[in-house]
């Protein structure tokens, strides 16, 4: 059996090979991850969904809901729908978005459509 004698210039150069193929193998990763499509962006969620995402019950997310505390829902009918791409900005925000908040970004957006 061959015993292999590393010296520190051994190893140096070792360590910095590895190094060089963790970096190529992670490029080609990010080369491969898909990019976001406006479909997975503004994907709605059911509350079970949304509660599963947030971690919270379904009845305190419909009470965080009836506070206005929750952004990115609307109601259709009995339903609610959760925009995803918002919980997760809110989420990351760690944010609470008031009620006067969120009516103030509402209009801002109306008039924005209506400008155009």
């Amino acid at each position: 059996m061959n015993n292999i004698v590393l010296s520190t210039r051994n190893i140096d150069d070792f360590i910095s090979d590895i190094a060089n193929e963790v970096i190529k193998k992670m490029e080609a990763w990010k080369q491969d991850v898909p990019k976001k499509t406006n479909s997975q962006e503004h994907q709605l969620l059911t509350i079970d969904q949304a509660a599963y995402l947030l971690c919270l019950t379904k009845s305190t997310l419909y009470t965080k809901h009836s506070k206005g505390e929750i952004p990115g829902v609307s109601k259709q009918g009995k339903r609610l729908w959760f925009r995803k791409d918002i919980l997760l900005e809110w989420l990351q925000s760690g944010k609470v978005y008031s009620v006067p908040e969120l009516e103030s970004q509402a209009l801002g957006k109306v008039f924005k459509a209506n400008r155009k």
